[in-house]
Order: structure tokens, then C-alpha cells, then sequence
């Protein structure tokens, strides 16, 4: 059986969103607000016990610009989330912030670009076993790369990228992490293929980079 609670109002003009879940019955959220000059914020909401959500007051990551593509993830061993998105407002490209919640209000790192091309899709997960992100986008050609994210502090630096598809295009990217292998696994889709074919791949993080599987 599913209780439904009553409906929270996060925005009124809601446009692009995402959410993770970190602990302690807090979710991070993002949205965007506005129209024409949109603002881009983030939002603490905790869930009680008796499944009524209570929700702190919004804080702006970006403003006048629209943004593709958020994503939220959390890592667990820091206890801090991990923000992504792209900026229309330059060629799309990617940018990742560092966040971190205290009692019910949320601040960020320093902006980070982690992609210098036009990006069609991104995505994020963590690795518990490397203490490590693992980012994917379209990079050049829209071929599916991914580079490591290392934190320290409320910074992230980067590795190389990595060529995760071969050579097409691999949109839409989706990326889990397993703990019973210690891998990542990839879902994408290249419209390439004349049924637009949907693929997974298996890579795991070496070093400050990846190995690939075949």
C-alpha cells in the first residue's frame, strides 16, 4: 500500500529540476525559477517520520542563464552532493559545484567546468571504493567521455577525460556504481544506429582515469 501525503510547494514557476537523498531524512533539490532572467536555486526538504516534508530557504547556484540538464548525487563518505548542470549562456557546456547541507540550509563551492564542448547530456555517480565521482558528457563529436571528480573541501578537480562509446554519438547518459563489482555501468543511446539503439557499458576508475571494458 501507498500513503500519500499532502503536496509541498518547492516553486511556483518550477521549470528544469533534480534531487538526491543524503541522510537524515534530507533531500537536496534543485530548480530553476523565474521566466526570461531565470535563477537557478537549491533547496533543503526533510522528511519526517510521519512522511510530511518540511523545506528550507532557497539558495541561488546560477542566475541569468537557462540550464540543461541538472543532476544531483550524493556521496554518502563525504557527506556532501554533488551539483551538475549545463549554461546555455556559454555553448551549453558543463559546470559542477560542490554542495554541502547544514541543519536546513545548503552552500556551495566554487564553480567548476568539467566539460569545454556543447554537452547533449550529462551525468554523475559516486564511487564509494575510490572516493570518487565519476562524470560522463558528450564531448567532442558527441562521443560519451567521462573524467574522475576529486573533492577536497568544497573543491573538485578533474582527470582526463576518458573515451567511454566508441566513435559515435552516445546520448542521454545515464551511470550507476556497484559495490559488488566496483564498477560503473553506463546507459546511453546512439541515434546514430537506424532504431536508435540503446547501449550499456561496464569501466571502472584507474588512477585518475578509466579502464574500459569492451
Amino acid at each position: 500500500n501507498i500513503t500519500v501525503n499532502t503536496e509541498l510547494t518547492i516553486s511556483n514557476t518550477g521549470q528544469t529540476f533534480a534531487m538526491a537523498y543524503g541522510t537524515s531524512g534530507k533531500f537536496l533539490i534543485m530548480y530553476s525559477s523565474g521566466s526570461g532572467s531565470v535563477s537557478h536555486y537549491c533547496k533543503v526538504c526533510t522528511v519526517a517520520s510521519d512522511g510530511t516534508i518540511s523545506q528550507g530557504t532557497a539558495v541561488e547556484f546560477a542566475s541569468s542563464t537557462d540550464i540543461e540538464y541538472p543532476r544531483c548525487v550524493y556521496a554518502p563518505e563525504l557527506d556532501k552532493f554533488l551539483i551538475l548542470y549545463t549554461k546555455s549562456s556559454d555553448s551549453n557546456n558543463g559546470y559542477c559545484r560542490v554542495a554541502t547541507i547544514s541543519g536546513t540550509s545548503v552552500s556551495f563551492g566554487t564553480e567548476a567546468e568539467f566539460c569545454g564542448d556543447d554537452c547533449d547530456g550529462i551525468a554523475a555517480a559516486w564511487d564509494s571504493k575510490n572516493q570518487k565521482f565519476a562524470i560522463l558528457y558528450n564531448g567532442a563529436n558527441d562521443y560519451l567521455y567521462a573524467k574522475t571528480g576529486t573533492v577536497s573541501g568544497t573543491s573538485i578537480s578533474f582527470g582526463s577525460g576518458t573515451q567511454i562509446s566508441g566513435n559515435y554519438a552516445a546520448l542521454r547518459p545515464e551511470v550507476v556504481f556497484s559495490k559488488l563489482s566496483n564498477s560503473f555501468c553506463t546507459l546511453f543511446r546512439n541515434p546514430n544506429n537506424s532504431s536508435g539503439r540503446l547501449s550499456a557499458k561496464n569501466f571502472k576508475i584507474n588512477g585518475t582515469g578509466f579502464t574500459v571494458e569492451s
